[in-house]
């Protein structure tokens, strides 16, 4: 079996730290969304950042889509808690 290359494994792991900041990023309650997802998201963002590469451009844009649209879940989210109150 083929050890994945550098790129790859950080392509997958921002996929994971995507799919948990759009998952929990609607998460507004005592701005526990600043404490607990908005971490991964940055952490997300970096390791985006280092998995470009030419052969991962697929994963590269889950990544890159996931991460965006859980920024949109979690501004829309805010935004609505702020009309709310």
């Amino acid at each position: 079996m083929k050890t994945p290359d550098k790129p790859t494994v950080c392509n997958i792991l921002a996929i994971i730290c995507g799919l948990w900041f759009l998952l929990a990023g609607w998460v507004w309650v005592y701005l526990v969304n600043l404490v607990i997802v908005f971490p991964f998201a940055i952490i997300g963002f970096f390791l985006w950042r280092a998995g470009r590469s030419a052969e991962q451009k697929i994963l590269n844009r889950v990544a890159g889509w996931l991460l965006v649209s859980g920024l949109l879940v979690s501004l829309v989210s805010l935004v609505m808690l702020l009309i709310k109150n």
